[in-house]
């Protein structure tokens, strides 16, 4: 099945070069209201999925924030699992049951971005729903 609509999109610009697909965040206190950052970590509360690359700092980036985004999973997942962000590079894993993402130390506070919407392996782009929180 093909995931299209996805809700709400809203524009900020790039802290950095941001590849398509890619879970971002602003970072608190920053006196850029509208500047996002590649999340690295589970531990990077996610704002929403880019939808395409960008390639450098100012550059804009439009970043989907509800509904239904594609990820890059790093690695394989279910249909329904909940993922986070599994490595510095963006990409997505499944949530382990210790509250970590897959390849990730269990420190400090725990995000998610959402629900895989379709099974995916390493590498495949997938439709997730967006649905962040905190779950530790």
């Amino acid at each position: 099945m093909t995931w299209k609509d996805h809700g709400l999109e809203l524009p900020f610009k790039a802290a950095s070069a941001i590849g398509a697909f890619m879970p971002v965040f602003q970072p608190i206190a920053s006196s850029r209201d509208d500047t996002v950052v590649l999340a690295a970590s589970h531990n990077n509360d996610v704002l929403g999925l880019t939808i395409a690359t960008v390639a450098t700092y100012g550059d804009p980036v439009a970043v989907v924030v509800t509904g239904v985004a594609k990820g890059v999973a790093g690695a394989s997942l279910g249909a329904g699992a909940r993922v986070a962000v599994g490595s510095t590079n963006g990409v997505l894993a499944p949530l382990l049951a210790s509250g970590a993402a897959s390849g990730g130390a269990a420190v400090n506070a725990r995000y998610i971005v959402g629900r895989a919407m379709q099974a995916a392996a390493a590498g495949d782009i997938f439709p997730v729903l967006l649905g962040g929180e905190q779950i530790i």
